[in-house]
Order: structure tokens, then C-alpha cells, then sequence
């Protein structure tokens, strides 16, 4: 037997025996989750990771419209990049993008440190819409007429 056929009305996929319809797509969602995700996951969810505000700050001016903490990246980003628009730029914060607003910054490094977990965010959706597109396809192309998707 090839490691994914249908025999009787179950099927057999990696060795496992007499699966069924629903069995046999938790297991190939698992297998493309295993192929699509890798070291760019894992860079993703470190940034969205190091975006979620937990350090302390001093106190902020308006403290009714301003997240109390900030988050690793930003701090780390205004670290390393010191330098000083000449205006206020918005950009997304959790809260901010939860209101629908923008938050604005006059700091290139917490502009760009406010940007990057959107960066993990889009990997973290693309991976997921491959997962899925791969799993429909694979499961349609294995399974009879009447069980595809």
C-alpha cells in the first residue's frame, strides 16, 4: 500500500490504519504544518513576542490614551537607533490597532520597533493560509467524491 489510499471507505495515511474522512484531515493538516513551518516562525513569533508591551516606562502624558508599559523591541529599537524625526509618524501598538488609531512617534527606532511584530503577524497569517490551502488540496486530491471539501 502507498502511504495515503482509500480502501473499504477508511483510509491509510503514514501507516496509520482505517482512519476516516475527518481522522485523515487533522493528520494531513498536521503534516503541512510540519513542512511549511520552520526558522521563520520561529523569528515571527519572537517578534510578535518582543511587541507585547511589559516594561515599565516613566510616566506618560496622557496616560488615558497611552499604553502603561512598552515593549522589549521598542525599547531595544530606540536603543539602537537614536535618531529624531522632524514630525510625528504614526504607527500600530496593540491597543492602538484594538481602537482602530495609530499612536504617533517622533523616534525612528520606536517607529520601527512599533512595526516589526506586524512583520511576525503577516509571516504568522501567510503560514497559515499555506497550511490551509495545502491541507484542502491534499485532502480533495485523497478522498472520494463525497468527502472532499
Amino acid at each position: 500500500m502507498d502511504t495515503t489510499e482509500e480502501l473499504n471507505g477508511t483510509y491509510f495515511f503514514d501507516g496509520m490504519l482505517n482512519l476516516s474522512a475527518g481522522e485523515l484531515a487533522f493528520w494531513i493538516v498536521l503534516d503541512e504544518a510540519r513542512k511549511q513551518l520552520g526558522v521563520s516562525d520561529i523569528f515571527s513569533l519572537a517578534l510578535i513576542i518582543g511587541g507585547i508591551p511589559m516594561v515599565p516606562t516613566r510616566g506618560k502624558l496622557d496616560a488615558k490614551r497611552t499604553t502603561p508599559n512598552t515593549s522589549p523591541l521598542s525599547v531595544a529599537m530606540r536603543v539602537l537607533i537614536r535618531h529624531r524625526l522632524n514630525s510625528q509618524w504614526k504607527s500600530p501598538t496593540w491597543k492602538t490597532m484594538l481602537n482602530g488609531q495609530w499612536a504617533k512617534t517622533s523616534s525612528l527606532g520606536g517607529l520601527i520597533g512599533r512595526w516589526l511584530p506586524w512583520l511576525g503577524v503577516i509571516i504568522t497569517a501567510y503560514d497559515v493560509i499555506m497550511i490551509t490551502r495545502n491541507s484542502i488540496w491534499r485532502f480533495n486530491l485523497i478522498v472520494k467524491p463525497e468527502h472532499r471539501v
